[in-house]
């Protein structure tokens, strides 16, 4: 089940998905999709997808294409040539290659996730 489509990943982007991207696009919806369900609970309806549903969903995949491919998202780095040290800091809740939620994914998702409650029958 695919949770949104490539205008709404191309919203996101604030431009259109190029022909290479779009190759591999339904993939990256496909596994962000997956995500945004094993967050959620797999006993929900996403039909009709909700509004925030759709919009995490492509926020994750607009994200991996506006990664840079170089690199790996490293802040800073250290180097010493005695006795050869190397240090690398990375960028928060940077990740490479896949879809990821993030802290604010997670908070606008809140509303949509099962929790237990008690009540009390006396």
């Amino acid at each position: 089940m695919l949770l949104c489509d490539e205008s709404d990943v191309e919203q996101r982007l604030r431009r259109a998905v190029t022909t290479v991207e779009g190759e591999y696009l339904s993939g990256l919806i496909e596994e962000a999709s997956e995500l945004v369900v094993a967050h959620c609970g797999r006993n929900r309806s996403y039909t009709p997808v909700p509004d925030a549903v759709r919009l995490v969903t492509s926020r994750m995949v607009a994200r991996v294409l506006d990664a840079p491919r170089e690199g790996t998202n490293v802040e800073s780095a250290q180097a010493t040539a005695g006795p050869f040290q190397w240090s690398q800091r990375y960028t928060a809740e940077s990740r490479t290659g896949g879809p990821w939620l993030t802290s604010a994914d997670r908070k606008t998702l809140r509303g949509m996730r099962p929790w237990a409650f008690s009540v009390r029958t006396w």
